[in-house]
């Protein structure tokens, strides 16, 4: 299993794919650290059910180890996770920068008239 399978389970709507991109950025920063749904909730400042849906998705595809009750969230590194990861955060952030980049000259085009 992998990110890919984890990717295959979760909606691939923007605001779930940058929650997905937001947590792992936080997961690969506190690297063996183990955090809580709460914690991960707490620190991303998104909704608790969308959190524990990706943590259990990112659980049951081996992204992420867990123990524990409540359940507490572990990443540990594997070279071939770091690449799926890196390949989706450059994916994701080319993405985001694309719409940013739509929406600034739909902006400057049809700006506000007053």
């Amino acid at each position: 299993m992998s990110l890919r399978s984890a990717l295959e389970r979760l909606p691939a709507d923007r605001e779930t794919q940058a929650a997905l991109r937001e947590i792992l950025a936080l997961f690969r920063r506190k690297e063996g650290e183990p955090l809580s749904g709460a914690r991960v909730t707490q620190v991303t400042e998104m909704h608790a059910a969308a959190v524990e849906e990706i943590l259990g998705v990112l659980r049951k595809s081996f992204v992420l180890d867990s123990c524990g009750d409540p359940p507490r969230y572990v990443y540990r590194t594997d070279r071939l996770l770091e690449l799926e990861i890196d390949r989706f955060m450059r994916r994701a952030e080319t993405h985001s920068g694309r719409l940013q980049s739509n929406v600034e000259k739909f902006r400057n085009r049809y700006g506000q008239h007053e």
